[in-house]
């Protein structure tokens, strides 16, 4: 399918994320928020309470199609899940103390943060995320499962079905919007509602769904983006997908 040529797009993808900033309804995206908490609270297990946060967040957050990106992962992350680590981020916190000490010393220099990840882009690529749900629904059918096992399998399981539900949202929205770029989007999201990628735009598409996720949402900070030239090469050279 035809795409507009980059050089004709730049000036209305450059600055698009800032765009979507001045677009988010402040007063809606605070009440998702503490709808989250609410969910999040709902369990007695941090891990599936987050799980099951970040699946509704995806279920109910604003969405945007630019329709000059051939690619879409445009939502209101203004006010997102990041806010229900606090309580994990206290720990970190009281690290600093010593931090600082040391800071003053000296010594050196450090601070709490959370990040430096590197998802395992071959499995993402190969599963995709249909895949990785089942991959996690066939975790949790083994009998031998410690609880937090169970409870990180089922964390697994909702916040991959959140990703499904946003890409099948993005697909829906896309869908409607009429320019070529919007439907290219379009046609390579449906593919990844039903599998894994196939073609290198799909899988493209499927790294920004991705990043959006684990980044900006569950707040891995995804830092590392790993050697993803040589990896999609590589998937082309096995045939999983084609450039």
């Amino acid at each position: 399918m035809k795409i507009t040529e980059f050089d004709k797009s730049r000036k209305f993808i450059e600055n698009q994320y800032q765009t979507v900033k001045s677009l988010v309804d402040e007063e809606q995206s605070l009440k998702l928020y503490s709808e989250l908490k609410d969910v999040y609270c709902s369990e007695s297990s941090k891990q599936v309470g987050k799980g099951k946060a970040i699946k509704y967040y995806f279920e109910h957050v604003r969405l945007f199609i630019n329709p000059h990106d051939p690619f879409a992962d445009l939502a209101d992350v203004c006010n997102t899940p990041l806010g229900l680590r606090d309580e994990e981020e206290k720990g970190y916190r009281q690290e600093e103390t010593l931090a600082m000490v040391l800071q003053q010393e000296g010594a050196v220099f450090a601070e709490s943060d959370f990040g430096h990840t590197m998802p395992d882009w071959n499995s993402v690529f190969s599963f995709g995320i249909p895949g990785m749900v089942k991959r996690a629904e066939e975790c949790l059918k083994k009998t031998a499962l410690s609880e937090k096992q169970r409870e990180f399998y089922l964390s697994v399981k909702y916040a991959y079905e959140g990703l499904l539900i946003y890409t099948r949202r993005l697909f829906q929205k896309a869908s409607e919007t009429l320019s070529d770029n919007a439907r290219f989007a379009a046609q390579n999201l449906e593919a990844l509602v039903k599998g894994a990628p196939e073609t290198l735009a799909q899988a493209m598409q499927l790294y920004f769904i991705y990043y959006t996720g684990q980044h900006f949402v569950e707040g891995e900070n995804l830092r590392s983006l790993g050697a993803l030239d040589e990896i999609l090469y590589l998937k082309s050279l096995e045939g999983e997908i084609t450039i």
